[in-house]
């Protein structure tokens, strides 16, 4: 976790960050919503990824058990709010 004063990073590189619709995506991303640079598409990207992971793993558990109860329904509450 490190320490809570220092920087983390929030975000996350391409893998390949040398392919061309990928580039084009991301300037159009950036033009459209008028972001300062791609690291915050990058960053919002991961907020993203997040919140699916999260659901993914809710809807897996709900899957299993037929139903949300307790702490699970409390953390989908979350993830909808």
């Amino acid at each position: 976790m490190g320490h809570p004063r220092k920087y983390h990073k929030t975000y996350s590189t391409p893998r390949h960050p040398w392919q061309a619709e990928k580039l084009a995506f991301e300037s159009e991303l950036v033009k459209t919503y008028g972001l300062r640079n791609k690291r915050e598409v990058w960053t919002a990207e991961n907020i993203l990824r997040k919140y699916r992971r999260a659901a993914r793993r809710l809807l897996a558990e709900s899957a299993a058990k037929g139903e949300l109860a307790g702490h699970t329904k409390d953390e989908a509450d979350q993830i909808i709010a």
